[in-house]
């Protein structure tokens, strides 16, 4: 790579690679957080879940009930419901999905994250 191609490469991709250093340090504080909050069964079946997920980014924890429409029960052993709100169901190729999950971990906080596939 000659040096202008070099720079037009390192200019393009260092906000893109800050974006996601950024995104995996709210996702391990979220994720640190709910470990608090579950029994650590519950967490494996909720890192699973998220691993099943594909490509994962924008975590927060929030306490506000979803305004999701649909509430899904999952085979997990400890994992029962979650809550998915799905904004691509298959796109033109019939493979593509993508929206917003949310994981109760008590009463009234959830975790959120957005998702695609």
């Amino acid at each position: 790579m000659i040096k202008k191609e070099k720079k037009q490469f390192d200019d393009a991709y260092t906000p893109l690679l800050q974006h996601a250093k950024k995104e995996e340090k709210k996702r391990v504080k979220c994720l640190n957080y709910v470990a608090t909050k579950v029994t650590a069964v519950l967490y494996v079946d909720i890192l699973e879940y998220i691993e099943e997920c594909d490509f994962t980014d924008q975590f927060e924890i929030t306490k506000e009930k979803p305004n999701i429409k649909t509430k899904q029960t999952e085979d997990f052993e400890y994992l029962k419901e979650v809550f998915v709100d799905q904004y691509c169901d298959g796109g033109y190729v019939g493979d593509s999905f993508a929206g917003w999950v949310c994981i109760p971990i008590n009463k009234k906080e959830y975790l959120k994250f957005h998702y695609s596939m």
